[in-house]
């Protein structure tokens, strides 16, 4: 078990929630600048005040995820789905309507979406090691340790993400 840190700048947040190895979370942060706040699986989680500021042109700044961007070592044991970077802060409803299936690459204030789509399950994929971005901005990025063969360290099937459906924007229908 584990409880989950994000570090950004001069900012820190860890999860209140003890996470379960093998279990999948839907994990969303949101930053308004000087605040975070973390959502698991749609709850708020944990709260803090810091540097969470978010470069305006993310192309000029190196990022990574799982892994810490400073140190070489210290990766994530575990798997990710999908990967989004928003330009606004998303609030709780927001993030629930959009937590459970892919959406649309154009949805507004949509600055870098990472499906992990791109590799097959099982199978070696030793060319597959570009993370493309379904946005227009293609901020793709590059895949360091990452072993692309056979089961281990590869591409996965079974996520909780429905793939192929995308959500709409606001719900739609009549309600008796």
């Amino acid at each position: 078990t584990s409880v989950l840190q994000i570090k950004n700048n001069s900012g820190e947040i860890y999860s209140n929630t003890i996470l379960t190895p093998g279990q999948w979370y839907h994990i969303a942060v949101a930053f308004d600048g000087g605040d975070a706040d973390l959502y698991i699986n749609g709850v708020l989680d944990a709260s803090a005040a810091g540097d969470f500021s978010i470069p305006d042109d993310i192309t000029i700044t190196g990022a990574s995820f799982g892994s810490i961007y400073t140190n070489a070592n210290w990766f994530l044991n575990g798997s990710i789905d999908e990967f989004r970077v928003w330009n606004s802060y998303l609030d709780e409803a927001t993030i629930n309507r959009r937590m459970s299936c892919e959406i649309d690459p154009a949805t507004s204030g949509l600055m870098a979406y990472y499906t992990f789509n791109h590799g097959y399950d099982a199978v070696d994929n030793p060319t597959a090691t570009t993370l493309e971005d379904q946005t227009t901005y293609a901020h793709d990025g590059t895949l360091y340790n990452f072993g692309l063969t056979a089961a281990a360290s590869n591409w996965i099937d079974g996520s909780p993400i429905t793939s192929g459906v995308i959500i709409p924007e606001m719900p739609t229908g009549t309600q008796a």
